[in-house]
């Protein structure tokens, strides 16, 4: 790595040399000498400073072309040989989208201000980079800029950060957008400090009336110590929150919500916040206790209860079910097919007759012979079979039959 010139190398005479203000390093491109605590040092010990920074320095002319630039900058830039860039004009090293930043900031820098920027720029070797950028003037005698410093520093890995933090924001607020359910988040104190604006859609409380704990008071009072109990265990515990309660509509009426929250952390273990989701589950509850009443009344029914797959074999038979053709057992009868319950001589009908017009009609209904699994016996019944099919395609899934026992 070569330098095309030494700090030293610049016509400047003693006056300039003895009219500089004390104190103030000499990064002019005039390589003088440098007091530092009354210390006056030579070249080597300005650039060993300057190279140890992490920053990419250059030392610019008045017209913004690069005369100076420190080791670590090179390598962060990718630059093997300086003599490849002394002279050229900093404004190309940048594309042409960063260009007007480039300017104005050597323009306020020319005029006596700070010239500031944030912008992409790759590297000599074609790396991306992202770099946070400081132009200032280097005052001559007179007090005006008689060199640009601009100071360039590599901020890639937190402009990644941000980038990653914003899609993930992106995708959490599309992820309450699209949810039925209410998704919030609170600070590690547990209690709410921001708005909420999917939990006040539904409530209908404003930030003032849920901030703090009052969001409490939309849950159903007859819930509410449980759900208080369990949010303290949870805060002290820093442990999954999950609970389920009623929550209030905005227009009155409960709904029952699975709650469950969890802690985020950060990487030295310390929670940053809650990130929670009520989900309402009162329809699901309610077709819940509908099936499992049906399945009560199935599994007491006195007739034959079946259910089969759409190649036809058993899925289900309940218990008077099984009692009549001789099966002990659920397992066992999950291990028949329909044409196992059926004397031989109905077989043929079945596969001929009875599951083609099921299958294109979606019933059918008439007298046929079951046989006795253990014994053989005959036994006469109004055989009833059904198609289910899927709400959503109209397609077949299953095959149910309620068979009623005649007298011969």
């Amino acid at each position: 790595m070569s330098y095309s010139q030494p700090l030293g190398e610049t016509d400047v005479s003693d006056a300039q040399l003895r009219d500089r203000p004390s104190g103030q390093p000499d990064v002019s491109g005039t390589g003088g000498p440098t007091p530092i605590d009354g210390n006056w040092q030579g070249e080597a010990f300005v650039r060993s400073i300057l190279d140890s920074s992490p920053d990419c320095i250059k030392v610019l002319s008045l017209e913004g072309d690069v005369v100076y630039m420190n080791g670590r900058g090179l390598c962060v830039m990718e630059i093997d040989d300086f003599a490849s860039v002394c002279g050229g004009a900093w404004s190309s090293f940048w594309p042409a989208a960063a260009r007007p930043l480039v300017q104005a900031a050597m323009e306020k820098a020319l005029a006596g201000g700070e010239g500031r920027f944030q912008a992409f720029c790759p590297t000599a070797k074609s790396t991306p980079k992202w770099w946070d950028v400081v132009v200032t003037g280097v005052p001559g005698p007179d007090g005006r800029p008689e060199r640009l410093v601009a100071i360039s520093r590599d901020i890639t890995a937190e402009r990644r950060r941000e980038e990653a933090l914003r899609r993930s924001e992106e995708r959490f607020r599309s992820l309450v957008e699209a949810t039925s359910a209410i998704v919030w988040n609170m600070p590690a104190s547990g209690e709410f400090t921001t708005e909420q604006p999917a939990w006040s859609a539904f409530t209908g409380q404003s930030f003032e009336q849920l901030k703090g704990w009052g969001w409490l008071d939309a849950v159903h009072p007859e819930d509410r110590a449980a759900t208080a109990a369990a949010w303290r265990r949870a805060l002290e515990t820093i442990t999954v929150y999950e609970v389920q309660h009623r929550l209030r509509q905005r227009y009155g009426a409960y709904r029952t919500m699975s709650v469950r929250a969890v802690p985020m952390v950060d990487d030295d273990g310390m929670i940053t916040e809650w990130v929670g989701i009520h989900t309402d589950v009162t329809d699901r509850q309610a077709v819940e206790a509908e099936r499992r009443m049906l399945a009560a009344v199935i599994e007491q029914s006195a007739d034959f209860v079946g259910v089969a797959d759409t190649r036809f074999h058993a899925v289900y038979v309940n218990d008077a079910g099984r009692r009549l053709v001789g099966l002990e057992t659920l397992e066992e009868a999950l291990r028949t097919d329909v044409q196992q319950y059926f004397v031989p001589e109905d077989v043929p009908r079945l596969t001929s007759e009875v599951f083609p017009t099921v299958l294109r009609y979606g019933r059918w209904s008439g007298r046929l012979t079951f046989r006795h699994f253990r014994t053989g016996a005959r036994i006469p019944v109004i055989y009833d079979v059904f198609r289910v099919d899927d709400p959503a395609t109209g397609e077949p899934t299953h095959y149910a039959t309620l068979t009623k026992r005649v007298e011969a």
